[in-house]
């Protein structure tokens, strides 16, 4: 046998051409894979700056120590998120069902790995995308229905920076809409309770995302671009190479950065716009939407941030059509006069 028919054809290829073939796979497991092959793949591998990384999820060994969290949290939700925040409608917000649900919340977004192990193995990544497990924690605006809705994105610098918060108790194709429809008042106490309720947990999820890429950002000195997603797509967190940067300095000069009992980032001071329709037809998408509602969210202190900014970017969906839906609603929304203006304290 000719012994040039025995040669490893990766060997013919230029490292240049091998790097842009592993920056094209992206999913971390693949590459990891990869590095064990030879010293070469591990030596290339090592320098892609693309990467997919799927956190698995884990089950705690339960500890005495740990019980005292929720505890803690729930207490802290209470007081700080119930009781005080919402000042004009300080009566209607203190039910606790609904902190039990928040605090559930909570607790379950740590079952997933850290990505601290696989990372160290990619210092050069630019562009780092994460996907949450699916938790069985995901709050929606109607807990059994196979047609609610609930999605949010977020933005953070040092601290958040915006939020936006689209729902819906249905949302399906008009032709699979039913022929008589409840008419229901524009907005009721019970339905603005649930709208707050289900904002500070979007926040919270937020806020914990946040606080994961503190304990990553500072070992990755080149990344530009994070997006942490998860698994159901029901939330997005996006930073841009100037927000990191931002938070790389912030973790580097704070030795407090990361000793948060409540492992989360603090969410200060909020200015919110609530948009309320009972029932909204979507005529270029002929998607239906009923009690749909939208949250825009900003900084008390950040006053240049406009709605329309605020409303660029898609939101998670399962695919094209289901993001240019939402996007077509929240700019049909905008343009109703049915408007909440509340504020939060910070927590």
């Amino acid at each position: 046998m000719n012994s040039k028919q025995e040669d490893d054809q990766f060997d013919r290829l230029p490292d240049a051409l091998l790097l842009l073939i592993f920056n094209k796979l992206l999913d971390a497991k693949t590459l990891i894979r990869c590095l064990s092959v030879s010293k070469r793949f591990a030596s290339l591998v090592s320098q892609i700056h693309t990467i997919f990384l799927p956190l698995p999820c884990f089950v705690p060994n339960p500890k005495p120590r740990e019980l005292g969290f929720p505890i803690k949290v729930i207490k802290v939700l209470v007081n700080k998120l119930i009781t005080k925040p919402i000042q004009f409608l300080h009566h209607i917000v203190s039910s606790k069902p609904h902190a039990a649900a928040i605090n559930s919340n909570i607790s379950n977004h740590f079952l997933y790995y850290s990505p601290n192990k696989v990372l160290k193995n990619f210092k050069e990544i630019k562009t780092l995308r994460l996907a949450l497990p699916r938790l069985g924690c995901e709050m929606g605006f109607n807990g059994t229905g196979d047609h609610s809705l609930l999605k949010w994105k977020a933005e953070f610098g040092e601290e958040l920076r915006s939020c936006v918060v689209l729902g819906a108790t249905s949302f399906q194709r008009q032709l699979e809409r039913e022929e008589q429809q409840e008419i229901r008042p524009p907005l009721t106490e019970e339905d603005l309770q649930s709208r707050i309720i289900w904002t500070i947990s979007c926040l919270v999820s937020a806020s914990m995302r946040h606080f994961l890429l503190k304990q990553i950002v500072g070992k990755l000195p080149m990344l530009q671009s994070v997006v942490i997603t998860d698994a159901s797509k029901q939330g997005k967190l996006r930073m841009v190479e100037q927000q990191l940067v931002e938070l790389r300095n912030t973790v580097k000069n704070s030795s407090e950065a990361l000793e948060s009992s409540l492992e989360r980032t603090p969410i200060p001071n909020l200015c919110m716009k609530l948009w309320y329709v009972p029932e909204m037809e979507l005529p270029a998408s002929g998607f239906a939407m009923k009690g749909l509602t939208l949250v825009l969210i900003k900084p008390a202190s950040e006053r240049s941030v406009s709605e329309g900014d605020l409303l660029l970017g898609d939101l998670d969906g399962e695919d094209d059509e289901e993001k240019a839906v939402f996007g077509e609603a929240m700019r049909e929304i905008v343009k109703r006069k049915m408007m909440f203006m509340m504020e939060m304290s910070s927590f």
